[in-house]
C-alpha cells in the first residue's frame, strides 16, 4: 500500500529543470480509488532573462518576490473510480506516460524560455491591473468615514 504524496519519481532534464512526479492517490469507497499523479517542475529563474527585460525595475523586483527565485510548473494525471485491483496498472501506466511524452516536452531547450515568458507576461498584466484597481481605489477614498449607510427610505410605513 502506498503513502499518500510519495514520490514516485525525481530527476534533473538536461535543460535545468528539476522534475517530481508525486502519487496522490486515496480510498473513494470501499475498494475504489481516485489514482492523481501530480508533476511539479522547478527551475531558477534565468538570471540573463531577467537583465534583459525592459521593464520597471518596480515591476522587476515584485516579479522576482512573487516567483521566489523559481519558476514552477505543475500538471497532474488523474482517474476516478479506479478498481483497487487496478491502481497499480492505472499508476504504472500514467508514469509510463508521464516518461514518454512529458518529459521529452518539459526537457526541451524552448520550455524553460516559454514558460518563463508566459509566467512574466501573466504577471505584468496583473501588476497593472492591481496598480489600476488600486489607483481608482485612492481617488474615491477622501479618507473620511461616512459611517453607516442610511437605508431608512427603505423600511418606510406609507
Amino acid at each position: 500500500m502506498q503513502k499518500l504524496n510519495e514520490i514516485i519519481l525525481e530527476t534533473d532534464l538536461a535543460n535545468g529543470l528539476h522534475v517530481i512526479v508525486i502519487d496522490n492517490s486515496k480510498t473513494m469507497a470501499a475498494d475504489r480509488w481516485y489514482i492523481t499523479l501530480t508533476c511539479r517542475s522547478e527551475s531558477p529563474l534565468p538570471p540573463y532573462k531577467l537583465a534583459a527585460l525592459d521593464l520597471d525595475a518596480e515591476i522587476l523586483a515584485a516579479f522576482v518576490e512573487h516567483m521566489a527565485g523559481t519558476i514552477n510548473h505543475v500538471f497532474t494525471k488523474e482517474r476516478n473510480f479506479v478498481d483497487e485491483k487496478l491502481k497499480d496498472e492505472v499508476v504504472a501506466e500514467f508514469l509510463e506516460q508521464i516518461e514518454q511524452v512529458s518529459l521529452p516536452y518539459l526537457a526541451a531547450d524552448s520550455f524553460i524560455e516559454n514558460l518563463f515568458q508566459q509566467n512574466m507576461d501573466d504577471f505584468v498584466q496583473e501588476y497593472r491591473v492591481r496598480q489600476e484597481m488600486n489607483l481608482l481605489a485612492t481617488d474615491d477614498d477622501d479618507g473620511e468615514d461616512d459611517g453607516p449607510a442610511d437605508f431608512s427610505a427603505c423600511f418606510n410605513d406609507n
